[in-house]
């Protein structure tokens, strides 16, 4: 059988970056060349959390599972090749689609994120809100 050549995960059910760790490992075994995005709330609110400079909030008191974006040291990201960091990201999922079967790289792409060894990269934020008209 054909295996995937992209997966997508939303996080729309999944409550800590522990969850989404199993899913891509799970992914990672039965299709280790799947190109694997990662979007929805827990993506989105992990950023929103991770860029805070609320002075009370501290990340460090945070279990190193529950957030995404927060100790890429650990190896929480591996596996993953890009995260949609936007609050409605379906359009920009489509447009990372279309950029690789056409072979451009869709970390050009607005509110994505990546992880680049034990750290991780973010292309520019852009306010993209999708239409419901």
């Amino acid at each position: 059988a054909e295996k995937p050549r992209v997966v997508a995960i939303s996080t729309t059910w999944m409550l800590s970056a522990k969850g989404v760790r199993r899913a891509v490992d799970d992914i990672r075994s039965l299709c280790p060349d799947a190109y694997i995005v990662v979007g929805g709330p827990l993506v989105y609110n992990s950023f929103n959390a991770w860029k805070t400079v609320d002075l009370k909030f501290d990340p460090k008191k945070l279990p190193v599972g529950d957030l995404l974006f927060f100790y890429p040291e650990t190896g929480v990201h591996d596996g993953v090749d890009l995260f949609i960091i936007n609050e409605q990201g379906e359009d920009i999922l489509v447009e990372a689609v279309r950029a690789l079967a056409e072979g451009r790289d869709p970390r050009t792409l607005p509110n994505v994120a990546w992880p680049n060894g034990r750290t991780l990269e973010f292309s520019q934020r852009e306010d993209r809100r999708l239409s419901l008209d």
